[in-house]
């Protein structure tokens, strides 16, 4: 019985509604910070596939301009391809592949794969070839871990840092509102044993919030009651008083009358 008048009292309520809005605010947040990290690290993940891209593109330059030829450059790219796990394709001015990281598969349709990047390499303002990177199909030995791992380490942090929250929360509102209704408890126990007669119930009614106007308003209607109440004892008193000494007298005339002390008649009624 108290479980369930508890389940209905305005604590509970206050607590539930608190924790509504808490749980609607989490969930707000979290969905705004996961998409923001998630485009967060799309845009870092493309920035940093780009400076690899670039890196490839500088390093086959380099190497051009170094020796003038793409002798040995196929050492070099199978060391960046491992590095990167990208495959990376040079061809010359005529089409033919110089350099191939992934010389077992084919080269057709590489430009079609989602993240590859055309470069042309130039020497003294001309063109001597391309450098074509594309990520590679075939397993990396050691794979790089995703940036998206961030982002799912920032949402379980943030999951676990709004349940701690929320529960913090309503631990604090629930000892918050206990004492804030306290007085509202002692006020509704005070009401109860007044309607059952007791008029010196009073409340304390410290402050000046809206409660402790409502206890002092309380206060002055129990003190008009108990006046009242006073006044109809002492009006009550009085009455029987100033009744007693003529209903006295009639009393001790119909006593004669009845003893034969006195006669019935007129003079006696009169008196």
């Amino acid at each position: 019985m108290a479980v369930t008048s508890w389940f209905f009292s305005l604590q509970f309520r206050l607590i539930a509604a608190f924790a509504l809005v808490l749980a609607l605010a989490l969930v707000s947040v979290s969905m705004y910070v996961g998409f923001t990290a998630r485009q967060a690290t799309e845009r870092f993940q493309e920035e940093v596939e780009e400076t690899r891209a670039a890196r490839m593109e500088q390093l086959v330059t380099q190497y051009y301009a170094t020796g003038r030829s793409w002798v040995g450059l196929q050492a070099a790219v199978e060391q960046a391809s491992s590095l990167y796990g990208w495959r990376i394709v040079v061809r010359d001015t005529e089409g033919r592949i110089m350099a191939d990281s992934h010389q077992a598969l084919d080269t057709h349709g590489m430009m079609a794969m989602r993240g590859s990047r055309l470069f042309r390499v130039l020497s003294n303002g001309r063109e001597v070839g391309s450098v074509v990177v594309a990520p590679s199909v075939a397993l990396q030995e050691v794979p790089e871990p995703s940036v998206s791992i961030l982002a799912s380490a920032l949402n379980r942090s943030l999951l676990w840092t709004g349940l701690a929250a929320g529960a913090g929360g309503i631990l604090l509102v629930s000892l918050l509102s206990r004492r804030v209704l306290a007085p509202v408890r002692s006020l509704s126990s005070a009401a109860r044993l007044l309607g059952q007669g007791d008029l010196s119930q009073r409340v304390s009614n410290h402050g000046r919030d809206e409660i402790a106007h409502l206890g002092l308003t309380f206060n002055s209607m129990a003190e008009g009651l108990e006046k009242a109440e006073q006044q109809r004892r002492s009006l009550m008193a009085d009455v029987a008083h100033e009744l007693r000494t003529p209903l006295s007298n009639i009393q001790g005339y119909l006593e004669a009358v009845r003893d034969g002390l006195l006669q019935p008649d007129i003079d006696t009624i009169d008196t």
